[in-house]
Protein backbone atom coordinates (compact mmCIF):
# COMPACT_ATOMS: atom_id res chain seq x y z
CA UNK A 1 0.00 0.00 0.00
CA UNK A 2 1.65 3.15 -1.07
CA UNK A 3 1.98 5.98 1.00
CA UNK A 4 -0.63 8.61 0.40
CA UNK A 5 -3.39 5.80 0.82
CA UNK A 6 -1.59 4.78 4.55
CA UNK A 7 -1.71 8.30 5.82
CA UNK A 8 -5.23 8.94 4.27
CA UNK A 9 -6.39 5.39 6.71
CA UNK A 10 -4.50 6.75 9.57
CA UNK A 11 -6.64 9.95 9.44
CA UNK A 12 -9.58 7.77 9.25
CA UNK A 13 -8.19 5.21 12.34
CA UNK A 14 -7.63 8.55 14.24
CA UNK A 15 -11.09 9.95 13.42
CA UNK A 16 -13.11 7.18 14.35
CA UNK A 17 -14.41 8.48 17.36
CA UNK A 18 -15.41 11.64 15.85
CA UNK A 19 -16.85 9.29 13.14
CA UNK A 20 -19.47 8.06 15.01
CA UNK A 21 -19.99 11.51 17.24
CA UNK A 22 -21.40 12.50 14.13
CA UNK A 23 -23.09 9.46 13.27
CA UNK A 24 -24.99 9.56 16.59
CA UNK A 25 -26.25 13.64 16.56
CA UNK A 26 -27.59 12.60 12.90
CA UNK A 27 -29.64 9.59 13.95
CA UNK A 28 -30.54 11.78 17.59
CA UNK A 29 -32.49 14.88 14.90
CA UNK A 30 -33.49 12.92 11.91
CA UNK A 31 -35.33 15.18 9.09
CA UNK A 32 -37.09 13.85 6.22
CA UNK A 33 -36.70 14.95 2.81
CA UNK A 34 -36.80 18.60 1.35
CA UNK A 35 -36.94 19.47 5.31
CA UNK A 36 -33.57 19.03 6.25
CA UNK A 37 -32.40 22.36 7.11
CA UNK A 38 -30.70 21.70 10.37
CA UNK A 39 -28.81 18.62 8.89
CA UNK A 40 -27.54 20.89 6.04
CA UNK A 41 -27.03 23.54 8.86
CA UNK A 42 -25.03 20.97 10.57
CA UNK A 43 -22.99 19.87 7.67
CA UNK A 44 -21.93 23.31 6.59
CA UNK A 45 -20.88 24.22 10.29
CA UNK A 46 -17.96 21.28 10.08
CA UNK A 47 -16.72 22.84 7.07
CA UNK A 48 -17.08 26.22 7.30
CA UNK A 49 -13.36 26.74 8.91
CA UNK A 50 -11.75 23.99 6.82
CA UNK A 51 -9.68 24.76 4.11
CA UNK A 52 -12.41 23.56 1.39
CA UNK A 53 -14.82 25.51 -0.95
CA UNK A 54 -18.52 24.92 0.31
CA UNK A 55 -21.49 25.99 -1.87
CA UNK A 56 -24.70 26.48 -0.11
CA UNK A 57 -28.05 25.57 -1.84
CA UNK A 58 -27.36 23.41 -4.75
CA UNK A 59 -30.10 21.80 -6.83
CA UNK A 60 -33.68 22.84 -5.38
CA UNK A 61 -32.65 24.19 -2.29
CA UNK A 62 -30.63 22.25 0.48
CA UNK A 63 -27.70 20.64 -1.84
CA UNK A 64 -24.10 21.15 -0.24
CA UNK A 65 -21.09 20.53 -2.35
CA UNK A 66 -17.42 20.79 -0.56
CA UNK A 67 -14.09 21.02 -3.43
CA UNK A 68 -11.08 20.10 -1.78
CA UNK A 69 -8.40 21.33 -4.64
CA UNK A 70 -5.04 19.76 -4.10
CA UNK A 71 -3.80 22.32 -6.48
CA UNK A 72 -1.85 19.59 -8.32
CA UNK A 73 -3.00 18.89 -11.60
CA UNK A 74 -5.02 15.46 -11.89
CA UNK A 75 -8.97 14.59 -12.48
CA UNK A 76 -11.59 15.45 -10.23
CA UNK A 77 -13.51 12.74 -8.58
CA UNK A 78 -17.06 13.34 -6.97
CA UNK A 79 -18.02 11.68 -3.60
CA UNK A 80 -21.78 11.18 -2.90
CA UNK A 81 -24.23 10.89 0.14
CA UNK A 82 -27.15 11.30 0.89
CA UNK A 83 -28.55 12.92 4.19
CA UNK A 84 -32.83 12.49 4.67
CA UNK A 85 -34.57 10.50 7.00
CA UNK A 86 -38.26 8.83 6.98
CA UNK A 87 -41.27 8.89 8.40
CA UNK A 88 -41.38 6.25 10.25
CA UNK A 89 -41.21 6.09 14.65
CA UNK A 90 -37.69 4.41 15.76
CA UNK A 91 -38.67 0.94 18.07
CA UNK A 92 -34.56 -0.13 18.61
CA UNK A 93 -33.19 0.90 21.95
CA UNK A 94 -29.67 2.47 20.51
CA UNK A 95 -28.92 4.58 22.92
CA UNK A 96 -28.64 7.28 20.55
CA UNK A 97 -32.33 7.00 19.40
CA UNK A 98 -34.10 9.30 17.56
CA UNK A 99 -35.19 12.36 19.67
CA UNK A 100 -37.80 13.18 16.90
CA UNK A 101 -40.95 11.72 17.16
CA UNK A 102 -42.20 9.81 13.73
CA UNK A 103 -39.02 10.45 12.13
CA UNK A 104 -35.99 8.54 11.36
CA UNK A 105 -32.80 7.43 10.33
CA UNK A 106 -33.88 4.30 8.98
CA UNK A 107 -32.49 3.77 6.08
CA UNK A 108 -28.45 4.27 7.03
CA UNK A 109 -28.47 8.13 5.55
CA UNK A 110 -26.83 8.95 8.79
CA UNK A 111 -23.68 6.85 8.83
CA UNK A 112 -23.10 7.99 4.86
CA UNK A 113 -22.92 11.22 5.72
CA UNK A 114 -20.82 11.18 8.87
CA UNK A 115 -18.22 8.84 7.26
CA UNK A 116 -18.11 11.20 4.34
CA UNK A 117 -17.73 14.08 6.54
CA UNK A 118 -14.82 12.76 8.07
CA UNK A 119 -13.60 11.11 4.99
CA UNK A 120 -13.25 15.07 3.34
CA UNK A 121 -11.33 16.35 6.47
CA UNK A 122 -8.88 13.91 6.22
CA UNK A 123 -8.42 14.58 2.36
CA UNK A 124 -8.65 18.45 3.68
CA UNK A 125 -5.42 17.66 5.99
CA UNK A 126 -3.58 16.09 3.06
CA UNK A 127 -5.02 17.79 0.04
CA UNK A 128 -1.47 18.77 -1.24
CA UNK A 129 -0.26 14.99 -1.14
CA UNK A 130 -2.81 13.76 -3.70
CA UNK A 131 -3.69 14.89 -7.75
CA UNK A 132 -6.58 16.61 -8.80
CA UNK A 133 -9.89 17.59 -6.68
CA UNK A 134 -12.21 15.65 -4.80
CA UNK A 135 -15.87 17.30 -5.23
CA UNK A 136 -18.15 16.08 -1.93
CA UNK A 137 -21.78 16.06 -2.73
CA UNK A 138 -23.72 16.22 0.44
CA UNK A 139 -27.25 15.57 -0.92
CA UNK A 140 -31.00 15.72 0.34
CA UNK A 141 -34.09 14.13 -0.50
CA UNK A 142 -33.22 10.71 -1.56
CA UNK A 143 -36.53 8.87 -0.03
CA UNK A 144 -38.86 10.87 -2.49
CA UNK A 145 -39.53 11.55 -6.11
CA UNK A 146 -38.22 13.53 -7.65
CA UNK A 147 -35.29 13.22 -5.23
CA UNK A 148 -32.59 15.74 -4.62
CA UNK A 149 -30.12 14.47 -7.44
CA UNK A 150 -31.66 15.55 -10.24
CA UNK A 151 -31.63 18.90 -8.99
CA UNK A 152 -28.16 18.79 -8.22
CA UNK A 153 -27.32 17.49 -11.74
CA UNK A 154 -29.41 20.00 -13.43
CA UNK A 155 -27.68 22.61 -11.42
CA UNK A 156 -24.40 21.36 -13.26
CA UNK A 157 -22.86 19.60 -10.15
CA UNK A 158 -21.16 16.81 -12.49
CA UNK A 159 -19.46 20.11 -15.03
CA UNK A 160 -15.97 19.10 -14.46
CA UNK A 161 -16.30 15.79 -12.91
CA UNK A 162 -14.82 12.76 -14.33
CA UNK A 163 -15.89 10.01 -12.26
CA UNK A 164 -18.77 9.87 -9.51
CA UNK A 165 -18.35 7.03 -5.91
CA UNK A 166 -21.00 6.75 -3.96
CA UNK A 167 -21.86 3.60 -1.17
CA UNK A 168 -24.58 2.06 0.75
CA UNK A 169 -24.78 0.17 3.91
CA UNK A 170 -26.96 -2.70 3.66
CA UNK A 171 -28.60 -4.84 6.36
CA UNK A 172 -28.78 -7.66 4.27
CA UNK A 173 -24.76 -8.33 4.53
CA UNK A 174 -22.64 -8.75 7.55
CA UNK A 175 -20.59 -6.35 9.16
CA UNK A 176 -16.87 -6.36 7.57
CA UNK A 177 -18.53 -7.59 4.05
CA UNK A 178 -17.91 -5.15 0.99
CA UNK A 179 -19.74 -6.01 -2.09
CA UNK A 180 -20.35 -4.57 -5.34
CA UNK A 181 -22.61 -5.48 -8.51
CA UNK A 182 -20.83 -4.70 -11.98
CA UNK A 183 -22.65 -3.72 -14.81
CA UNK A 184 -26.66 -2.36 -14.04
CA UNK A 185 -26.34 -2.75 -10.24
CA UNK A 186 -29.78 -1.28 -8.88
CA UNK A 187 -33.47 -1.71 -10.70
CA UNK A 188 -34.66 2.00 -12.28
CA UNK A 189 -38.24 3.39 -11.04
CA UNK A 190 -41.26 3.86 -12.42
CA UNK A 191 -44.97 3.72 -11.91
CA UNK A 192 -48.31 3.57 -14.47
CA UNK A 193 -51.62 4.98 -13.36
CA UNK A 194 -54.75 2.85 -15.18
CA UNK A 195 -57.44 3.99 -15.60
CA UNK A 196 -60.31 1.05 -16.50
CA UNK A 197 -63.42 2.28 -18.12
CA UNK A 198 -67.07 0.41 -18.31
CA UNK A 199 -70.44 0.94 -18.38
CA UNK A 200 -72.43 1.50 -14.93
CA UNK A 201 -75.60 -0.74 -14.55
CA UNK A 202 -77.87 -1.57 -11.15
CA UNK A 203 -76.37 -3.81 -9.90
CA UNK A 204 -79.95 -6.14 -10.14
CA UNK A 205 -79.08 -6.15 -13.65
CA UNK A 206 -75.40 -6.46 -14.37
CA UNK A 207 -75.92 -8.63 -17.90
CA UNK A 208 -76.69 -4.49 -18.95
CA UNK A 209 -73.60 -3.35 -17.88
CA UNK A 210 -69.89 -3.88 -18.80
CA UNK A 211 -68.28 -4.29 -15.28
CA UNK A 212 -64.97 -2.34 -14.86
CA UNK A 213 -63.99 -4.19 -11.11
CA UNK A 214 -64.37 -7.21 -12.66
CA UNK A 215 -62.07 -6.38 -15.39
CA UNK A 216 -59.60 -5.03 -13.30
CA UNK A 217 -59.89 -8.12 -11.34
CA UNK A 218 -58.59 -10.21 -14.03
CA UNK A 219 -56.09 -7.40 -15.46
CA UNK A 220 -54.48 -7.82 -11.46
CA UNK A 221 -54.35 -11.28 -11.88
CA UNK A 222 -52.94 -11.43 -15.48
CA UNK A 223 -50.40 -8.97 -14.66
CA UNK A 224 -48.47 -11.23 -12.70
CA UNK A 225 -47.60 -13.41 -15.31
CA UNK A 226 -45.33 -10.81 -17.58
CA UNK A 227 -42.71 -11.32 -14.52
CA UNK A 228 -42.85 -15.08 -14.06
CA UNK A 229 -43.54 -15.96 -17.59
CA UNK A 230 -42.68 -13.07 -20.34
CA UNK A 231 -39.35 -11.69 -18.72
CA UNK A 232 -36.23 -13.21 -18.96
CA UNK A 233 -35.52 -14.69 -14.94
CA UNK A 234 -31.95 -13.48 -15.04
CA UNK A 235 -33.31 -9.63 -15.72
CA UNK A 236 -35.07 -8.55 -12.34
CA UNK A 237 -38.34 -6.77 -12.70
CA UNK A 238 -41.06 -5.96 -10.42
CA UNK A 239 -44.53 -5.38 -10.40
CA UNK A 240 -46.39 -4.23 -7.56
CA UNK A 241 -50.43 -2.97 -7.24
CA UNK A 242 -50.52 -0.60 -4.74
CA UNK A 243 -53.78 0.99 -5.22
CA UNK A 244 -57.13 0.21 -6.80
CA UNK A 245 -59.95 2.58 -6.55
CA UNK A 246 -63.55 0.91 -7.74
CA UNK A 247 -65.85 3.03 -5.02
CA UNK A 248 -69.13 3.28 -5.82
CA UNK A 249 -72.47 3.02 -4.94
CA UNK A 250 -73.57 -0.52 -3.28
CA UNK A 251 -76.51 -1.49 -5.26
CA UNK A 252 -74.34 -0.21 -8.68
CA UNK A 253 -72.21 -2.27 -11.46
CA UNK A 254 -69.05 0.91 -11.55
CA UNK A 255 -67.97 1.84 -14.71
CA UNK A 256 -64.08 2.89 -13.63
CA UNK A 257 -61.78 1.40 -11.61
CA UNK A 258 -57.91 3.10 -11.38
CA UNK A 259 -55.02 1.35 -10.61
CA UNK A 260 -51.47 2.71 -9.21
CA UNK A 261 -48.38 0.33 -9.22
CA UNK A 262 -45.19 0.34 -8.78
CA UNK A 263 -42.39 -0.53 -11.89
CA UNK A 264 -38.45 -1.64 -11.47
CA UNK A 265 -36.29 -3.08 -13.87
CA UNK A 266 -32.34 -3.47 -13.86
CA UNK A 267 -32.45 -2.29 -17.79
CA UNK A 268 -34.17 0.09 -19.72
CA UNK A 269 -34.71 -2.59 -22.39
CA UNK A 270 -36.42 -5.22 -19.79
CA UNK A 271 -39.07 -1.53 -18.72
CA UNK A 272 -39.69 -1.36 -22.39
CA UNK A 273 -40.96 -5.32 -22.25
CA UNK A 274 -42.59 -4.83 -19.06
CA UNK A 275 -44.70 -1.73 -20.69
CA UNK A 276 -45.50 -3.86 -23.70
CA UNK A 277 -46.75 -6.91 -22.00
CA UNK A 278 -49.30 -4.97 -19.70
CA UNK A 279 -50.55 -3.01 -22.70
CA UNK A 280 -51.37 -6.34 -24.47
CA UNK A 281 -52.77 -7.75 -21.43
CA UNK A 282 -54.94 -5.15 -21.71
CA UNK A 283 -55.73 -5.19 -25.54
CA UNK A 284 -56.78 -9.01 -24.29
CA UNK A 285 -59.30 -7.63 -21.75
CA UNK A 286 -60.75 -4.39 -23.48
CA UNK A 287 -61.73 -7.31 -25.93
CA UNK A 288 -63.20 -9.65 -23.46
CA UNK A 289 -65.16 -7.25 -21.61
CA UNK A 290 -65.94 -4.95 -23.52
CA UNK A 291 -63.78 -2.02 -21.67
CA UNK A 292 -61.94 0.84 -22.58
CA UNK A 293 -58.68 1.73 -20.76
CA UNK A 294 -55.99 4.76 -20.23
CA UNK A 295 -52.80 3.98 -18.87
CA UNK A 296 -49.62 6.14 -18.33
CA UNK A 297 -46.16 5.26 -17.71
CA UNK A 298 -43.94 7.03 -15.98
CA UNK A 299 -40.20 6.90 -14.88
CA UNK A 300 -38.62 8.41 -12.07
CA UNK A 301 -34.94 7.05 -11.17
CA UNK A 302 -32.74 5.43 -14.13
CA UNK A 303 -31.20 1.85 -13.99
CA UNK A 304 -27.82 2.35 -11.70
CA UNK A 305 -24.96 1.49 -13.44
CA UNK A 306 -21.59 0.72 -12.86
CA UNK A 307 -18.32 1.75 -14.97
CA UNK A 308 -16.75 -1.65 -16.38
CA UNK A 309 -13.09 0.17 -16.09
CA UNK A 310 -13.93 1.60 -12.37
CA UNK A 311 -15.10 -1.91 -11.02
CA UNK A 312 -12.66 -3.61 -12.38
CA UNK A 313 -9.99 -0.67 -10.90
CA UNK A 314 -12.13 -1.34 -7.50
CA UNK A 315 -11.20 -5.26 -8.03
CA UNK A 316 -7.88 -3.92 -7.73
CA UNK A 317 -8.05 -2.08 -5.03
CA UNK A 318 -9.80 -4.56 -2.97
CA UNK A 319 -6.94 -6.84 -3.39
CA UNK A 320 -4.25 -4.65 -2.45
CA UNK A 321 -5.29 -2.52 0.72
CA UNK A 322 -4.87 -3.59 3.95
CA UNK A 323 -8.10 -2.95 5.80
CA UNK A 324 -8.35 -5.00 9.16
CA UNK A 325 -11.60 -4.55 9.46
CA UNK A 326 -12.47 -5.81 5.89
CA UNK A 327 -13.58 -9.77 6.49
CA UNK A 328 -14.75 -10.30 2.86
CA UNK A 329 -15.09 -8.82 -0.51
CA UNK A 330 -17.07 -10.06 -3.71
CA UNK A 331 -19.70 -9.37 -6.08
CA UNK A 332 -23.26 -9.40 -6.14
CA UNK A 333 -26.09 -8.95 -8.39
CA UNK A 334 -28.22 -6.15 -8.80
CA UNK A 335 -30.27 -4.85 -6.36
CA UNK A 336 -34.33 -4.12 -6.11
CA UNK A 337 -34.63 -0.88 -4.68
CA UNK A 338 -33.19 2.00 -6.94
CA UNK A 339 -31.77 4.75 -6.08
CA UNK A 340 -31.12 8.72 -7.36
CA UNK A 341 -27.17 8.07 -7.62
CA UNK A 342 -27.82 6.87 -10.95
CA UNK A 343 -28.68 10.72 -12.05
CA UNK A 344 -25.04 10.91 -11.31
CA UNK A 345 -23.61 7.76 -13.30
CA UNK A 346 -26.29 8.78 -16.05
CA UNK A 347 -23.70 12.06 -16.24
CA UNK A 348 -20.06 10.60 -15.48
CA UNK A 349 -18.75 7.36 -15.18
CA UNK A 350 -19.93 5.93 -11.51
CA UNK A 351 -19.65 3.50 -9.25
CA UNK A 352 -21.36 2.21 -6.33
CA UNK A 353 -20.94 -0.45 -3.72
CA UNK A 354 -22.76 -2.20 -0.43
CA UNK A 355 -21.19 -2.09 2.75
CA UNK A 356 -22.59 -4.98 5.38
CA UNK A 357 -23.64 -3.56 8.82
CA UNK A 358 -25.44 -6.10 10.51
CA UNK A 359 -22.77 -7.46 13.07
CA UNK A 360 -22.37 -11.33 13.70
CA UNK A 361 -25.16 -13.13 15.64
CA UNK A 362 -27.63 -10.28 15.24
CA UNK A 363 -30.39 -11.06 13.12
CA UNK A 364 -31.00 -9.04 10.34
CA UNK A 365 -33.29 -5.66 10.00
CA UNK A 366 -34.97 -4.51 6.64
CA UNK A 367 -34.17 -0.97 5.86
CA UNK A 368 -37.12 1.70 5.90
CA UNK A 369 -37.99 -0.42 8.97
CA UNK A 370 -38.32 0.89 12.78
CA UNK A 371 -36.02 -1.99 14.06
CA UNK A 372 -33.26 -1.03 11.42
CA UNK A 373 -29.76 -1.17 13.06
CA UNK A 374 -26.50 -0.01 11.39
CA UNK A 375 -23.90 -1.09 13.27
CA UNK A 376 -21.04 1.95 13.58
CA UNK A 377 -17.72 -0.45 12.62
CA UNK A 378 -19.55 -0.53 9.14
CA UNK A 379 -18.63 3.52 8.54
CA UNK A 380 -14.88 2.56 9.03
CA UNK A 381 -15.01 0.71 6.38
CA UNK A 382 -17.18 2.55 4.14
CA UNK A 383 -14.62 5.30 4.31
CA UNK A 384 -11.44 3.11 4.13
CA UNK A 385 -12.73 1.36 1.13
CA UNK A 386 -13.42 5.08 0.02
CA UNK A 387 -9.86 6.30 0.98
CA UNK A 388 -8.57 4.31 -1.10
CA UNK A 389 -10.49 4.29 -4.49
CA UNK A 390 -10.04 7.75 -4.31
CA UNK A 391 -6.56 7.41 -4.11
CA UNK A 392 -6.19 4.74 -6.23
CA UNK A 393 -8.14 6.77 -9.08
CA UNK A 394 -6.30 10.00 -8.57
CA UNK A 395 -2.95 8.81 -8.12
CA UNK A 396 -2.24 5.47 -9.64
CA UNK A 397 -0.19 7.70 -11.98
CA UNK A 398 2.21 9.15 -9.76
Amino acid sequence: MNSFRQKLINKINEKQDEMIEIRHHLHQHPEISWKEHETEAYIYNYYKDLDCEVTRNVGDGLGLTVLIDSGNPGKTVALRADFDALEIQEKTNVPYISQISGVMHACGHDAHTAYLMVLAKSLIELKSEFNGKVLIIHQNAEEVTPGGAIGMVNDNVMNGVDAVFGAHVMTNGKLGEVKLCPGNAQTGRGNFKLTISGTAGHASTPQLANDAILASAYFITEVQSVISRRIDPFEMATISINSIDGRGPVNAVNDHVEIIADLRAVSPETQKKVEVEIKRILEGIKAGFAIDYEITFTYDYPVLHNNEELCQMMDKVMQETEIPELKDYSHCGPQAPSEDFAEFALKVPGLFFYVGCTPEGKEETPHHNPYFYCDDGALIIAAKTMASLVDEYLNKDK
